[in-house]
Formats: structure tokens, sequence, C-alpha cells
């Protein structure tokens, strides 16, 4: 069974929304190996400081050989069917952990974006961080039951 993180920085805001975080949790770890791991946020000095420690904290939730990915909008675009063949593509040639990851406030600093492999974006827009989390996580639940066959995604 293939393994695929998300790792997001900072813990959810609103508490309404951690039952649908987790219900989607649940829903993916039908199809695969998932892990949601929540970093810490990082508070105290300027914005540079911040997403320096943020990617610190990033780097070292990563394994050696994790495969990221990351969920930014300078990255590349795809409909849900696409993001599903990406998906299903990405798991079939790469026995990697796959892990995607959403930023801090102010993206990632450069030593993630050299360690990255790829960008995924959801749209050019900007979306709080607790409604992004449960975008992504959907988006991975959708792509599963599309490469699944199931009706879900209609």
């Amino acid at each position: 069974m293939r393994r695929i993180r998300l790792l997001a920085c900072g813990e959810q805001k609103f508490s309404e929304l951690k039952g649908i975080t987790e219900h989607y949790v649940r829903q993916i770890g039908r199809y695969c190996d998932f892990d949601l791991q929540v970093l810490r946020a990082v508070k105290g000095g300027d914005s540079a400081q911040i997403l320096r420690r943020e990617g610190e904290q990033l780097l070292r939730a990563l394994g050696e050989r994790d495969a990221l990915v990351l969920l930014d909008p300078a990255g590349r675009q795809y409909d849900s069917p696409g993001l599903a063949r990406w998906l299903s593509d990405r798991l079939d040639r790469d026995s990697r952990t796959l892990v995607w990851a959403i930023g801090g406030a102010d993206g990632f600093d450069g030593p993630v974006r050299a360690r990255a492999e790829e960008a995924l974006s959801f749209s050019a827009l900007t979306f709080p961080h607790d409604l992004f989390r449960i975008m992504a996580l959907e988006q991975l639940y959708r792509s599963f039951s599309i490469i699944q066959g199931h009706p879900y995604h209609r």
C-alpha cells in the first residue's frame, strides 16, 4: 500500500472544521497509508525569520527519500480528473512516500523549494489555511475516487 503524507503548518483555528478534516483523513485512509502531520506554528520574529524556521521544521519532518510536492499558487494546475491522473501516475512509478506540503502564511523558503520535486496549485487565489487544508484533503479523496471509478467525484 502506498504511503502519502500531508504536512501542514499550524493547528486548525476553527474547531468546527476538525470533524471535516478527520472525515477526509479516514476516507483517504481507505485507499492508502495516509497521515496528516501538523507542524507547530512558528511565532516571533519577522516574516523572513518565521519563513526560515517553518522551512527548517518542514525539512526535519521529511524522510530522506520522501518525494516532496509543494502546494503552492505558482505550481502546476490540474482539473480534478487531471489531478487524479497525476496522482495515479505518481503512485504507479514511484514507491517512495509522497508528501504534500502546505506552507505557512508566507509560503516556502529557498531550501524547501530546492528540496521539492514539484509544486501543485489549486488556484491563484489565496485561501485561509484551515479551509485550504480541507480542500487539499478533499482533492486527494476525490482523486482516489476517480482512480477507483467511484461515483463520488461527479
